[in-house]
């Protein structure tokens, strides 16, 4: 596959630097992957992000929330979806700023809670 054809790039418990430069992605997928928001070079040509945190593979704190400034240098990012799933504790207030402030920048923002083992396991809790 030639890395200019590659419009669609997934990281999964991804901490490393990545060295790749893709420069036709277009969505990207992270899953517990939050720092390689600081150690990827992303292009800029990317449109979409979709991030999924489980509670069990992070120790999420609240300095790991400052990777969501990277995304103001994406100028062509509309859409961002989070998903934290089995979170014990909530983004902490300074957290909630920086994700607020990310929030402004695109038109399509999702961010959501997601509890497994509840009486419904599929209990969704939008923000």
């Amino acid at each position: 596959m030639i890395s200019n054809q590659v419009t669609e790039l997934r990281l999964s418990k991804c901490d490393k630097t990545t060295p790749i430069n893709l420069s036709n992605v277009t969505h990207l997928i992270l899953t517990d992957s939050l720092d390689s928001l600081n150690s990827c070079s992303l292009s800029t040509s990317i449109r979409s992000i979709q991030i999924t945190l489980h509670h069990k593979w992070l120790n999420l704190g609240n300095d790991d929330w400052n990777a969501f400034r990277k995304l103001s240098t994406l100028p062509m990012l509309k859409s961002l979806r989070v998903l934290l799933r089995n979170m014990h504790t909530p983004p902490d207030d300074a957290s909630c700023q920086i994700i607020a402030e990310t929030a402004l920048m695109v038109s399509d923002f999702c961010f959501c809670f997601r509890r497994h083992g509840d009486r419904n396991e599929y209990d969704i809790a939008h923000v």
